[in-house]
């Protein structure tokens, strides 16, 4: 899969002025919603809008549903500890839908959405120019979040960031020093011998 010739005329200027590099020898995404004819009239792509469009209401669909999953825990009819457990996983499962909504849908939707939304160029510019770093972050973050949402594993980096305090210790020696008590057989045989 490769841009279409439209895209790489459109990123050339662009890629060669940013980046220094040529868009025909790596890959990289983004449509070309509108391009002139052979009359030089602007006309829709309609492959690459219906596309792009199917992509995202993919998207859309999938993370909806992700989002909406804890209405069915909070009406469900189980004990309130289940439920307080069930319901502290849709927090943390909330969180985490949320992190890639804002480190990977977002830069990539304004990446490949931007200029058909009537974006300024130079807008859609700056998002792809930081979409790359946003979209690595998101691994690192995800964890980071996870760790902060979820209770059990927060305290335990708490604890484990907080200085221990240090209490002095005492040390007891004692000694015990006495005869050795007899066994019973060697008393009973000095008894018989008398």
């Amino acid at each position: 899969m490769s841009p279409t010739q439209q895209r790489n005329d459109l990123s050339r200027e662009f890629l060669h002025n940013v980046y220094g590099v040529d868009p025909d020898t790596f890959g990289y995404i983004g449509p070309v919603y509108i391009w002139p004819d052979s009359t030089g009239t602007p006309r829709y792509l309609w492959k690459n809008i219906f596309g792009a469009g199917g992509l995202l209401l993919i998207l859309i669909v999938l993370y909806s549903g992700v989002c909406c999953f804890g209405t069915f825990v909070v009406k469900s009819l189980v004990s309130k500890s289940t439920k307080r457990m069930h319901f502290q996983m849709l927090r943390l499962l909330l969180i985490q839908a949320i992190v890639p909504l804002i480190f990977e849908y977002m830069p990539c939707m304004m990446t490949v959405y931007g200029g058909f939304l009537g974006l300024p160029p130079a807008l859609c510019d700056l998002y792809s120019l930081f979409s790359p770093v946003f979209i690595s972050a998101y691994a690192p973050m995800e964890a980071f979040v996870t760790i902060i949402g979820f209770p059990v594993y927060r305290r335990r980096i708490s604890r484990g960031i907080r200085p221990k305090a240090v209490t002095p210790q005492t040390t007891q020696m004692t000694s015990t020093v006495g005869v050795k008590p007899k066994s019973t057989a060697e008393s009973d045989s000095h008894s018989h011998h008398h």
